[in-house]
């Protein structure tokens, strides 16, 4: 008997904390969150996505939005910082980012590594092209590449170095090129940076920044809205998607769309 009634206790003790851990979950993760950074517009945090107020398990282990001096970043899994220009949640979802170590001061950029994505998680948009930027280019090649070069100076300020920029063509031989330099990255582009490139506005260029898509869960996330569900994780495992439902959490979609489920949905 006392068996018995033990079992009914934790029961009773279990249930209740499970419940209103959901509802919380569901609460949070319920309708538009306009995450506010100092005086840049606010930017609309959804799944993957989380940050400010919206807690991690709205969207998605690494993919936390900060607001840093005034700016919204992103930190990718290779731990570079980039300041998040856009996100459109329309499938596929887009990310438009600026690498942050060039924005203002490309040539000191020029010094760190390349982009290295985790292409199981995001691809480049097709909207993207890759630039190569080149520093310390010890032959003249201004009269080779127009108005394409550019001057850098040393940490110290007072040593002049020179380099180029150009668009990945293969009209044009960057590898030969790039022999006479020290130094040389990739950066992606957007398509629409290109008539910055040609008229010499090299800094303007790099602050529109290039699209990634995430395509991690990006499909599975569309059929759980569609069911009326709203997208999160799992509470103890924020790596592992589920559909957050009107009565209760399901792995992939909604068994029956809630009529009271749309008012819920993210505005996108």
């Amino acid at each position: 008997m006392n068996t018995i009634y033990l079992f009914f206790l934790l029961l009773v003790a279990f249930l209740p904390s499970y419940c209103v851990g959901y509802d919380e979950q569901l609460y949070a993760c319920s309708g538009q969150y306009l995450f506010p950074c100092g005086s840049v517009a606010r930017l609309n945090i959804s799944y993957p996505f989380w940050g400010g107020d919206r807690p991690l398990y709205c969207g998605r282990k690494g993919f936390e939005i900060r607001c840093e001096d005034s700016q919204y970043r992103f930190i990718d899994s290779a731990a570079q910082k980039f300041r998040v220009l856009n996100i459109s949640y329309f499938d596929p979802i887009i990310l438009t980012i600026a690498r942050d170590d060039l924005w203002n001061d490309y040539c000191s950029g020029i010094l760190n590594q390349e982009i290295d994505f985790n292409h199981d998680i995001f691809k480049y948009g097709r909207n993207v092209r890759n630039l190569s930027l080149f520093n310390d280019c010890r032959d003249a090649i201004s009269p080779l590449l127009g108005p394409n070069y550019i001057n850098c100076s040393t940490v110290e300020g007072e040593e002049k170095t020179t380099g180029f920029y150009a668009i990945d063509i293969p009209e044009l031989r960057i590898s030969n090129l790039s022999n006479t330099c020290q130094l040389g990255i990739k950066v992606p582009v957007l398509l629409a940076a290109l008539d910055d490139l040609r008229t010499g506005s090299l800094e303007h260029a790099l602050e529109q920044g290039f699209d990634v898509e995430y395509i991690a869960d990006s499909t599975r996330c569309a059929k759980c809205i569609a069911t009326g569900g709203i997208c999160g994780s799992n509470i103890s495992n924020t790596e592992q998607f589920i559909c957050l439902c009107h009565d209760q959490p399901q792995p992939h979609t909604c068994p029956l769309a809630h009529p009271g489920m749309h008012a819920l949905h993210f505005t996108y």
